[in-house]
């Protein structure tokens, strides 16, 4: 579904908006190069998605209790994924992903429930070559039998 989204002064743009959710907000804020923001609530959190002026999606979120919880996506404005991170009480945890514009993967890092970097982190070049494999323990670096 497209629905209408009136910007400050004459400027109109076409937005999709997923038909489950009721937006109960929308913003707009043409000066930070995106056109929109809803802001609605699903279950147990409070959602932002922001958007380019294009109409596509910029990032999504979810908020419970003003601290971010679960996935927040960000993606380039050709509308694939730029980067995907998960948090706990605004806290990093689990697996981030990161990506180059052409949608190789740049960079794959894991974090416990602290937020801090555990077992592996990845990053590749923009060709997909893995250029650099760490380990990390209690957010500490891990070579050779030894955390620096």
């Amino acid at each position: 579904m497209l629905v209408k989204i009136e910007s400050l002064g004459s400027k109109k743009i076409m937005a999709p908006i997923d038909e489950r959710l009721e937006v109960q907000k929308r913003y707009i804020n043409v000066e930070e190069g995106r056109n929109a923001v809803d802001v609605f609530l699903k279950n147990d959190r409070i959602y932002i998605v922001y958007y380019w002026e294009s109409g596509k999606k910029y990032s999504e979120v979810g908020i419970r209790g003003w601290k971010k919880q679960g996935k927040e996506i960000i993606y380039n404005e050709t509308g694939t994924p730029r980067s995907e991170i998960r948090y706990k009480n605004s806290i990093k945890t689990g697996t981030s992903k990161e990506w180059y514009d052409n949608g190789v993967l740049k960079s794959e890092i894991n974090y416990d429930e602290k937020g801090n970097k555990s077992g592996s982190a990845r990053y590749w070049d923009d060709n997909g070559k893995l250029v650099l494999d760490e380990n990390y323990v209690n957010g500490r670096l891990y070579i050779n039998g030894r955390l620096f």
